[in-house]
C-alpha cells in the first residue's frame, strides 16, 4: 500500500533560526558545560570541583550576563572586590581568578564565538610581602597591648629579660 505525503520543500538551505537557540554557542551555560567535562576528564575531581565552585560564584554575581562576551575586565574586578567584602581572604581570591583566567584562556584556545580576549587577565589580589606582613602583625600586636612599644612584651618585663 503506497502512502501518499505532502509535498515537502526540499532542504536545500538551512533553515534560518530566529529564537534563543540559534545563540547557544554563545552562552555561558554551553561553553560552561564543555569546560566542566574537559576538566572532569582531564584533572583530578578536587581540580574539577574548585574550578567549578570558583566559576559558580562568578556567574551568580552576575545572573543577568548569559553571554560569555559580556565579561570585561571591570566585572572581574567588582567581582574580586566583592569576594573580599564578603570575607573572603586574598589568597582565596587570588585562586578563584586563577580559575576564572583558566577558563577563558580554554575558551581563547577553543576559539570560542564572541570571546576575543581573556579579562581575567591581571586580575589579582595583591599580596603583602612577608616583611610587609610582619611589621603589620607588629603594629596590630602593639596596638592591642600585646607588646609594649618597644615591642618587648609586657610579661618578658617581669621576668627579668
Amino acid at each position: 500500500m503506497k502512502r501518499n505525503l505532502p509535498d515537502l520543500p526540499l532542504a536545500t538551505e538551512p533553515n534560518p533560526q530566529t529564537n534563543e537557540s540559534s545563540h547557544k554557542r554563545f552562552t555561558v551555560a554551553f561553553w560552561m558545560m564543555k569546560y566542566e567535562t574537559f576538566l572532569f576528564r582531564t584533572r583530578p575531581h578536587s581540580t574539577y570541583e574548585r574550578y567549578t565552585r570558583a566559576l559558580d560564584k562568578l556567574f551568580s554575581q552576575f545572573p543577568d550576563r548569559r553571554f560569555l562576551y559580556e565579561f570585561r575586565r571591570a566585572d572581574l574586578e567588582d567581582f574580586k572586590e566583592k569576594r573580599l567584602e564578603n570575607g573572603a581572604s586574598p589568597k582565596t581570591v587570588n585562586i578563584e581568578l586563577s580559575c576564572i583566567r583558566s577558563f577563558f584562556d580554554f575558551l581563547l584556545q577553543m576559539e570560542a564565538d564572541g570571546v576575543m580576549f581573556n579579562p581575567a587577565k591581571g586580575v589579582r589580589v595583591k599580596m603583602p610581602s612577608r616583611k610587609e606582613k610582619v611589621v603589620a602583625d607588629a603594629k596590630s600586636a602593639v596596638a592591642d597591648g600585646v607588646l609594649g612599644p618597644m615591642g618587648i612584651h609586657p610579661a618578658s618585663r617581669i621576668c627579668g629579660f
